[in-house]
């Protein structure tokens, strides 16, 4: 068995862009032997949500997350593993554009994407165009989906959704993707709602019903 990916709180839904840079600084310090001994290459990471209380300006948001993710990927580069940073909460996640400035600021070859099947329909993206256009710096995938329903986001199996989840998976396969997948499904627990399982056995039983249906459908677009 392998560690494919560390998932972290650096720059997450929890930490806005005012929050104190060192405590990423330290997480990231303290991640980086734990890889190395793992042989575990990439680090999951965000780009900082404004601050809801005392928000910065769109021009300050920006510069300050592009400079905070910089100094964060030159300790990644200079330690040998990669930040993948998610399509989720932050600056680099408002749009694919964003994260695609976001690397080319940024301009390390320490800092990748982590795609987020999910993500785009929770923020009323549409998830086949925020993939086709961050394709190229997709080195890691997060398979979750969700349908909107009456407005409200509803979790659900893989492929029963609106993140295109086959027909990405499909292209991933066609065009070289040689990366790994993590579920997440969202089912029986959502961490960052506080949603809890009833119990150990749905959170078992989904999240490995979850898993044989991803198998399955990589296998049927494999053909």
């Amino acid at each position: 068995m392998k560690v494919s990916c560390f998932g972290s709180g650096i720059a997450n839904w929890a930490r806005p862009i005012t929050c104190d840079a060192r405590v990423d600084v330290d997480d990231l310090a303290r991640a980086i032997p734990r890889m190395q001994r793992f042989g575990t290459q990439f680090i999951r990471i965000m780009s900082y949500p404004n601050d809801k209380e005392n928000p910065l300006s769109e021009g300050e948001w920006r510069r300050e997350a592009i400079r905070r993710v910089k100094s964060l990927a030159k300790m990644a580069e200079d330690g040998g593993i990669t930040l993948v940073h998610e399509n989720c909460s932050g600056w680099g996640g408002l749009s694919a554009e964003n994260s695609n400035i976001l690397l080319g600021e940024v301009d390390s070859p320490a800092l990748k994407v982590v795609f987020d099947t999910g993500n785009p329909v929770s923020y009323r993206q549409d998830a086949w165009d925020y993939y086709k256009t961050v394709r190229e710096s997709i080195v890691y995938v997060h398979v979750k989906d969700i349908k909107v329903v009456d407005g409200e986001d509803e979790y659900c199996y893989c492929g029963e959704g609106e993140g295109h989840v086959r027909e990405i998976i499909a292209d991933l396969l066609a065009t070289g993707y040689d990366g790994g997948f993590s579920i997440e499904p969202h089912l029986a627990a959502i961490i960052h709602t506080g949603q809890k399982a009833d119990n150990a056995a749905q959170l078992y039983e989904t999240y490995t019903e979850y898993g044989r249906r991803l198998m399955r459908l990589i296998e049927e677009v494999r053909g």
